[in-house]
């Protein structure tokens, strides 16, 4: 019904590019529906099974099977979820390469896609209790149902961090559901510092899920071996574990901007943190800071998947281990060793967390990974001359159909704050 209704209307629709690009992405949707009966949820952790043809159904009637047996006749493939969002590029290219003819009918199938895994994952792992328990699926749905485990935010303040932040808090509460949230620790260097008083006026509708800190409460050690303001934030952002009370801690910067409704109970699924991850090091951080993350822990990351920046949820117990380690190979207390190596390693926060959370076989049990999980990093702002066609309208707008729940406008192309805020006008309000 899409592809005809596209065609309804069009003088050209006869044009072979046209006809071409029908056919092929008609091709790719009939390729990749998406399975739901217990037949074609099989497979390891974390893996997407998509099927090529026509699998048998199971009757409604029929109670689900103890085991899952292995499909005979259709072919299965198996996808990682990153992979949902190269579908949806494949489209985009080819419709594009197609001049545009079909692309204005298809710009929410990628991401559409993309969604699908979500959905996907939570059924896997439901029939995977049923299976394993033999429980009936009205009762793991009444389980399922279990109100969401509440988290911790933490967002490290800069000295003028105050407007950017209120950037950023004008957002969310348009957008993000502040129930599910346990507490948000915001740390800064000096509680007394007119930015700190600035930031408590902007909150004081959520007052008392506010906790502050001082950087040296966090990390003692900073006391005697100050550092530079950016990897003082690195080392807060680890040291902070020792201090929260929940399993995961999302750790947030000033510089973001949430742009659809979102929620704990969104953000983690089935007890997994939905993780920013892609195939390439470059993408938004240096072949260094890896080198260095392995060098120091004396691990080596065990695929070539990587780990992205803020927006980002950590595992308590992941950081924890992390620390120990860091103890366990230097033979120093863990702060102590990455203050007096900042010069000697271009170590990372997130590259440490991401080598020691693959090498120790941590990382598939606390994190879902996919490219734009939590942030959109194409539609986000690296680079002062992204700015211009930064386009927060047609973000919220199409929300729904844009991966990620939060983008970045980054503090380091000194942007100021309230041109930001001159772009986000009355979006938020």
């Amino acid at each position: 019904p899409i592809l005809f209704s596209a065609m309804v209307g069009r003088r050209d629709w006869l044009d072979w590019r046209f006809i071409v690009g029908v056919i092929a992405v008609w091709n790719l949707i009939m390729l990749f529906g998406y399975m739901n009966t217990p037949e074609r949820s099989t497979g390891a952790e974390g893996d997407m099974y998509l099927w090529l043809g026509r699998a048998p159904t199971v009757p409604k009637a029929q109670p689900l099977p103890t085991s899952s047996p292995q499909p005979t006749g259709p072919t299965y493939v198996q996808l990682e979820p990153y992979q949902f969002n190269q579908i949806g590029a494949s489209i985009k290219t080819i419709s594009t390469a197609l001049e545009g003819n079909i692309y204005p009918t298809l710009t929410s199938v990628g991401a559409h896609l993309e969604r699908l895994e979500h959905k996907l994952d939570a059924q896997r792992r439901v029939m995977t209790q049923i299976q394993s328990s033999g429980l009936s699926a009205s009762t793991t749905a009444s389980a399922a149902s279990t109100p969401t485990t509440k988290q911790t935010l933490v967002l490290p303040i800069g000295p003028d961090d105050a407007d950017r932040f209120a950037n950023l808090y004008q957002s969310m509460r348009k957008f993000f559901d502040f129930s599910q949230v346990e507490e948000w620790i915001l740390i800064t260097p000096n509680l007394g510092s007119a930015g700190v008083a600035a930031i408590n006026a902007t909150v004081v509708d959520i007052q008392d899920k506010i906790r502050w800190m001082t950087d040296e409460e966090v990390v003692p050690e900073l006391k005697a071996k100050p550092t530079s303001n950016w990897m003082t934030q690195q080392i807060i952002k680890l040291g902070i574990a020792n201090h929260v009370n929940t399993p995961f801690y999302l750790v947030l910067d000033s510089d973001l901007l949430c742009f659809k409704p979102t929620s704990i109970a969104d953000l983690i699924v089935n007890g997994k943190a939905l993780t920013n991850m892609y195939d390439s090091r470059g993408i938004v951080t240096r072949d260094e800071w890896w080198d260095s993350a392995q060098k120091v822990l004396n691990m080596k990351i065990p695929s070539q998947r990587y780990m992205g920046v803020t927006p980002t949820f950590l595992s308590k117990e992941i950081v924890l281990g992390l620390q120990e380690r860091i103890q366990e190979v230097n033979s120093k207390l863990w702060s102590t060793f990455l203050l007096d190596n900042v010069y000697t390693y271009t170590f990372t926060e997130y590259t440490m967390y991401c080598v020691f959370a693959q090498a120790s076989g941590l990382f598939a049990t606390f994190h879902l990974p996919y490219q734009n999980a939590l942030y959109n990093h194409e539609k986000s702002v690296w680079f002062d001359s992204q700015f211009a066609s930064f386009d927060l309208k047609e973000l919220i707008e199409n929300g729904p159909y844009i991966s990620g729940y939060f983008v970045v406008v980054q503090s380091n192309t000194k942007i100021p704050a309230e041109t930001v805020k001159q772009k986000m006008g009355t979006l938020f309000d």
